[in-house]
């Protein structure tokens, strides 16, 4: 399990932005919160894109951002998958 430290946020920062994620019920992510979700470090975010592995993301600008759909849909197929 990454600390908050792994992630690039403080312990506070990393619950502001999970429970903002939670309350707004996010449509799009971003890395960063992707990485507080399913606390691993934000390389290991970069590192599954560069893979091709992990829920899709769009380039939106510079930006990189996840629908909140397809995390969903890419958690339930792991989850599936190692029934």
């Amino acid at each position: 399990m990454a600390s908050a430290s792994d992630t690039g946020l403080t312990r506070a920062a990393t619950a502001t932005v999970r429970e903002a994620a939670e309350k707004a019920g996010a449509e799009y992510l971003t890395p960063e919160d992707l990485a507080v979700l399913f606390e691993v470090p934000v390389s290991t975010i970069y590192g599954w894109r560069q893979k091709h592995y992990g829920p899709r993301a769009a380039k939106i600008g510079k930006h990189l951002r996840y629908r909140r759909v397809e995390v969903d849909r890419w958690v339930a197929q792991q989850m599936a998958a190692s029934a």
